[in-house]
C-alpha cells in the first residue's frame, strides 16, 4: 500500500482529535492537527485539512530511521554530520537523527538545517505521548527553541544549539518557502526530502526544488525521500540527480534514494 501523505494509511489511533476517532483528549496541537498513534508505538501527526499524516502510520520512527538515516547513508558516517531537510513537520527526523548522533562516539557534531512553510507550535514538544520515545529530553528544548524563534522571526534561519555528552548539536529552522531560504553555509552530507506529497504540495517536488537541493549537496551526498512516483523521479533526473529505488519500510514497497550525477571525461 502506498503511504504518501494524503493517501489511505491503515491502522492508527487518534490521541488528540475529533470525537468520531478514538480520542484520549479533546484539544488539537494546532487547528486541524492532531496526534495519531502508529503501528510501531510511536506517534505522528495528522493534518485534517490536507487529509494527510506527517509520518507513516505503519510506524513513524521506523519510517524516519529507514528512509532518512539509513537511506542517505548518514548513519554510516563518522565525524561531523551536515543535514539539509525540506519539511521539518513534527521534528521526528531531527529528534531521531540527534538521538542517534549522541549514541555514536565517532560522531563529533550535528548541524541540521530545515525548512518548514508552516511550523507547528513549540507546545507540541510538551506532549508526553508524542515525545515518550526520546531518551534525552534536552533535545526537546532545542526543538522548542528553534520553533519559537522561527515562528517569531519568519524568513530567516533561526539557529539554536547545545552540547550534550561532548557532542555539539545545532538546529537551524527556516519558517517560509524553500525558494526564499538562504543557502546553507556548508554543503550537506544528507538531504531529507520530506514535504507533504506531490498531490498536495506540487512545488516541493518540482525540478526547481530538486535543483535547490542539488546546489547545497557535497559531492558524495545522498538525498532520500519516501516518494516513489515517476513524476518525482523524472524531476530528480532533470535536476542532475541519479536515482535508485530501495525497499521501503512497513507496507511501503519502495522509496527513492538519489545522488549527484557524475560526469565522465
Amino acid at each position: 500500500m502506498k503511504e504518501e501523505r494524503g493517501k489511505s494509511f491503515g491502522a492508527g489511533c487518534f490521541l488528540h482529535g475529533k470525537a468520531e476517532f478514538d480520542s484520549l483528549s479533546h484539544h488539537y496541537i494546532k487547528k486541524n492537527v492532531s496526534l495519531l498513534r502508529t503501528e510501531d508505538g510511536s506517534v505522528t501527526l495528522y493534518h485534517h485539512d490536507m487529509g494527510a499524516s506527517y509520518r507513516s502510520t505503519s510506524g513513524a520512527v521506523t519510517e524516519s530511521s529507514h528512509i532518512f538515516l539509513k537511506g542517505t547513508g548518514l548513519s554510516e558516517r563518522s565525524g561531523e554530520w551536515l543535514v539539509l531537510e525540506l519539511g521539518f513537520g513534527g521534528a521526528i527526523n531531527f529528534l531521531l537523527t540527534a538521538s542517534t548522533c549522541l549514541k555514536r562516539s565517532d560522531v563529533t557534531s550535528l548541524r541540521y538545517w530545515t525548512v518548514e512553510r508552516e511550523p507547528l507550535p513549540a507546545s507540541l514538544f510538551d506532549s508526553a505521548e508524542y515525545t515518550e520515545w526520546i531518551v534525552e529530553k534536552k533535545l526537546l528544548t532545542l526543538a522548542k527553541e528553534a520553533s519559537t524563534q522561527a515562528i517569531g522571526q519568519p524568513g530567516k534561519w533561526s539557529p539554536s544549539s547545545l552540547t550534550l555528552q561532548g557532542t555539539c548539536l545545532e538546529l537551524s529552522l527556516f519558517a517560509g518557502d524553500w525558494r526564499d531560504a538562504p543557502v546553507i553555509p556548508s554543503s550537506a552530507h544528507a538531504v531529507f526530502h520530506d514535504p507533504f506529497g506531490p498531490k498536495v504540495n506540487t512545488d516541493a517536488w518540482s525540478e526547481a526544488c530538486f535543483r535547490w537541493s542539488v546546489s547545497q549537496m557535497c559531492p558524495d551526498a545522498q538525498l532520500a525521500t519516501y516518494s516513489a512516483a515517476g513524476v518525482v523521479r523524472r524531476a530528480m533526473a532533470a535536476a542532475g540527480l541519479s536515482w535508485r529505488k530501495i525497499p521501503g519500510p512497513g507496507r511501503k514497497r519502495e522509496i527513492t534514494i538519489a545522488s549527484l550525477k557524475t560526469t565522465t571525461p
